[in-house]
């Protein structure tokens, strides 16, 4: 099984460090906010930070982490990014400082989350095209609307009792899941994950 050494021990530490996806509230909030008609692409790379995706009402982009020094959003022409710092030392233990990102109902951007050691929460959100991709740590994708790719190489996968004749328990302990949420032509949504459980509602 390749990686198989890394992803037990990222898998480990996330279960004894994992965060509850709650910040230091005694730490100032960095926040930063684009319009989301200048923006095509959207990508996030969280060595060890838990990562919330939301759904909002207005018409910009807003990233916010309590404790975060500098500018969390980065724009180059149409694309945005998201880079936070690796942890000193290199360890990826999970931090409990969590990543904040609300992304209007109505947009056209494409989405892609990478993550080493967090969990991956979304809730709600729209895209041309949503990807995560995670090494540990757990997915949650809940009220998304589109074509739904999902598939863990060594956890399992959890949907609604609606969506769970669509999942595919693999021979090496993995599972799979095709089906949609929502309306299918909403938009392309894939979720993979090496060595965590991915929660679909």
């Amino acid at each position: 099984m390749k990686n198989s050494k890394k992803v037990i021990g990222l898998v480990v530490m996330g279960m004894v460090f994992g965060g509850s996806m709650t910040g230091f509230a005694s730490e100032k909030e960095s926040s930063d906010t684009v319009k989301t008609a200048s923006c095509e692409q959207l990508t996030i790379d969280s060595p060890a930070n838990d990562v919330v995706i939301q759904e909002t009402t207005g018409n910009k982009i807003t990233a916010s982490m309590s404790g975060h020094k500098g500018t969390l959003l980065k724009k180059n022409g149409k694309k945005l990014s998201i880079t936070l710092p690796e942890p000193k030392a290199g360890m990826h233990f999970a931090s409990p400082k969590v990543l904040y990102i609300k992304v209007p109902k109505k947009n056209n951007l494409s989405i892609h989350v990478r993550s080493e050691a967090g969990n991956v929460k979304l809730d709600g959100v729209r895209g041309k095209e949503i990807t995560v991709d995670a090494q540990a740590g757990k997915i949650s994708a809940a009220n998304l609307s589109g074509s739904l790719h999902a598939k863990s190489e060594i956890g399992e996968i959890k949907a609604a009792s609606a969506m769970k004749k669509d999942i595919t328990q693999t021979q090496d302990g993995g599972a799979t899941y095709e089906g949609h949420q929502g309306n299918r032509s909403d938009g392309e949504i894939t979720l993979n994950n090496a060595a965590g459980e991915i929660e679909l509602k």
